[in-house]
This record gives C-alpha cells, structure tokens and sequence, in this order.
C-alpha cells in the first residue's frame, strides 16, 4: 500500500538506506548478545551452584572464569551500539527528506491550488504528521526485525534444546498474535483517525483566529 511505497522511497535516500541497514545489524547483536548472556548465566548455575555439593570439575573452571569475565562486557556492548544509533541519522533524515519532499509538492502547485491549502494544515502535516508517520511508521520497522531476529534465535536455540516441536508451539503463537492485530486494526486506526481530524480542526481554528483577530476586537466593541 502507500506506506509500503512511503518505506521504498525513504529507503532511497543514502544516508536512510545506510544508516537502517547499520540499526538492523545492532538489533541483530544485541540478540546474538542477549542470547549469549543467557547461556553464560546457565552454565554458572548448572557448573557452580548446582554442583556446589559435588566435587568441581577444574579443568572446566578456567572457562567459566573466561566467560564470567566476558559477560561483564555485555552491558558495555549494548551501550555502544544504542550510543551509535544516535549518529546514524535514520530518523532526522527521514523526516527532512518527508518533509522536503511535501514543501516542494506544495510550492509546484499552481496558485490556485495551494489556496485549497490551508497554511495551519501545511504548517500541521510538515512539523507533526511526518514525525508521526517517521516516528509510528518507518521508526516502528527496526523493532519487528529486531523481534523476529529474536525469535529466530530463540527457536533454533530451543529446537536444539528441546526438540524441533517448539516450532509448532511457536507457530500457534504468531498465529495468535496475528489474529490479534488483525482485530485490533480496524479500532485503533478508526481511534488514530480521529485523533487526527480533531487536531487539525484545532489548528485550523486557531489560524483562523489569529488571522481575524481584527474582526474579533471589533466585534467586541460594538455597541
């Protein structure tokens, strides 16, 4: 749909286009970190406290130590990449190339055109509606890969673990959660919807006011 089309064209842009493909690799990693996190803490259980009773493996502990030490570097990791992302530019640069793209439809209209226009709903859908759209829209893109990286991981980590039927469980769930948004669409953007006309009716409103506040002040004054 359109903002299928809205993806692909901010895609375009090279600063959008590298700066998404560096956000999708870091979301990547930190699963890969997460995932590795949680596998350390398991052998420190299942090596240390589990066999607190038992006589230690020595030749083990080495390794654990290494791996003790090296989960402390997680953290640090995790930090360097949600540090970096400031920089990469997805989000600023989405929303200049929006709305430089929107002024400059707006300016190739003929006159008779842009006065259909109102300036407020201009000056509405440059500032707000492409933080929306960039932050709702295009923003909302690096969690979904992040969550099914995330999936993928924990799947084959589970399949290995515990059999390749936690694909089928796995299965029904995102079945489940399809349906769920599937249900929910049609209220929250019917909700998103009037938010919207609501707001814009608020702006419009206000400009017209403020243009007209000399009739306002007259009005006042009449006998």
């Amino acid at each position: 749909g359109i903002l299928m089309e809205y993806f692909v064209l901010n895609f375009r842009n090279k600063v959008v286009r590298s700066g998404s493909i560096k956000c999708a690799l870091a979301d990547q990693i930190k699963n890969i970190v997460r995932i590795a996190e949680i596998c350390v803490n398991q052998l420190l259980i299942d090596q240390v406290i589990a066999k607190a009773q038992s006589t230690p493996e020595y030749n083990f502990l080495p390794l654990l130590a290494v791996l003790a030490g090296s989960s402390v570097l997680f953290p640090a990791v995790t930090h360097i990449l949600d540090y970096r992302r400031c920089f990469w530019k997805v989000t600023g640069a989405s929303r200049k190339f929006l709305q430089s793209n929107l002024l400059r439809k707006h300016l190739a209209c003929h006159s008779s055109l842009c006065s259909l226009v109102p300036l407020s709903l201009l000056i509405q859908s440059t500032i707000v509606e492409t933080d929306d759209l960039v932050q709702n829209g295009y923003g909302n893109v690096f969690p979904i890969l992040a969550g099914i990286g995330n999936l993928l991981i924990i799947s084959v980590c589970g399949g290995l673990e515990l059999g390749w039927m936690v694909f089928s469980v796995l299965g029904v769930w995102l079945c489940a959660i399809a349906l769920f948004v599937r249900i929910r669409h049609g209220t929250t953007a019917e909700s998103k919807r009037r938010w919207t006309d609501a707001q814009t009716a608020l702006v419009d409103g206000m400009h017209h006011a403020a243009e007209n506040v000399g009739l306002l002040t007259d009005f006042h004054r009449r006998k």
